[in-house]
């Protein structure tokens, strides 16, 4: 059995994240790859890693991963 999430549960969170934080840029660079992680994680399946450098925005992320998860 996948624990992958389906790409609307993906979606809704992310919109629901940046309605709550106004100061993202949701169409800026740093949005965009930090959906795409957030993406590739949620729907990769049981375990997904994600690499990279320090402000690149992987602990953001999680709090729209978490919420799409419940």
């Amino acid at each position: 059995m996948s624990a992958a999430l389906p790409l609307h549960k993906i979606e809704r969170s992310a919109r629901v994240y940046l309605a709550q934080n106004p100061k993202i840029d949701g169409a800026g660079r740093q949005w965009k790859a930090q959906h795409d992680m957030m993406t590739r994680l949620a729907s990769g399946g049981r375990l997904s890693v994600a690499i990279g450098a320090a402000g690149a925005g992987k602990s953001t992320i999680l709090e729209p991963l978490v919420d799409a998860w419940k």
